[in-house]
């Protein structure tokens, strides 16, 4: 991956890998907390 041409840069170390996680499962329970406000257009 150190040479790949889009691999390398994007690479995410394993050791990083738990933080990132966790970092995404709260970014997704934050934006499935409350309904789309395009669900609630016209009613």
């Amino acid at each position: 991956p150190a040479r790949a041409l889009s691999d390398g840069p994007n690479a995410v170390p394993l050791k990083h890998m738990r933080q990132l996680l966790e970092t995404l499962v709260a970014l997704d329970a934050v934006t499935k907390a409350a309904p789309f406000l395009e669900d609630q257009i016209g009613d």
